[in-house]
């Protein structure tokens, strides 16, 4: 982990809740980005997609993780990256993009408790011997 360095865009570290001018720099070490940065339970994610990309030549990973950012706010994030280069040492650059779906998450949570919560109601107006309402028991419609 030591040797993995990290190269963060100004947008990534607006992900953060920082600027790389707080942070010191564009520069950091992947360890460092673990500790200070990436939700405990999300770590084993990080370490299989990182060691897809870099020990079993997978070309492509995508992983999703939490990121704790700088004011202790949560987010759920999405990260999509690909080898660019293999050096002849086996060093490898990879680049890749992070996008924040913590209110796509949050909706599609909401919108399963809203459908649980239906189905539950249609039950009981099963077992009422109440014809369910067909038009409100899916929000897909």
């Amino acid at each position: 982990l030591d040797k993995i360095v990290c190269y963060f865009s100004d947008e990534y570290y607006t992900l953060l809740g920082t600027t790389a001018q707080e942070q010191g720099g564009y520069k950091t070490s992947f360890k460092d980005w673990i500790e200070n940065y990436l939700h405990p339970k999300s770590v084993p994610n990080i370490m299989i997609a990182i060691e897809q990309m870099a020990f079993v030549n997978e070309a492509e990973s995508e992983v999703e993780y939490q990121l704790v950012r700088i004011n202790d706010k949560q987010s759920v994030d999405i990260q999509t990256s690909i080898v660019l280069k293999t050096m002849p040492n086996g060093n490898r650059i990879i680049t890749g993009t992070a996008q924040d779906v913590t209110e796509r998450k949050k909706a599609e949570q909401e919108k399963q408790q809203r459908q649980t919560k239906i189905q539950k109601y249609n039950e009981i107006l099963t077992k009422l011997s109440i014809t369910p309402y067909e038009e409100y028991g899916s929000l897909d419609n």
